[in-house]
């Protein structure tokens, strides 16, 4: 479910959340947040690594893409 959520941020694509980002801090904050973005890239490559370990290849993939696309934005 966190990474379907992390999927569901990205509303562009690009491998960076920028939908509705809940905080404790206030209101949702919308658009790139850089801290957000940097653990966003780490959460992509911990969740390949876990899809790998539990045997889905296709979630993996998917982590591994966005991440991808994350660090060239």
């Amino acid at each position: 479910p966190l990474l379907e959520s992390l999927l569901a941020a990205d509303t562009d694509g690009d491998g960076l959340p920028d939908g509705a980002q809940p905080n404790s801090l206030g209101p949702p904050w919308y658009g790139v947040v850089p801290w957000l973005a940097g653990t966003t890239l780490a959460a992509w490559e911990a969740g390949a690594l876990l899809a790998d370990r539990s045997g889905d290849p296709r979630m993996a993939a998917r982590c591994r893409e966005r991440a991808a696309k994350g660090r060239a934005a």
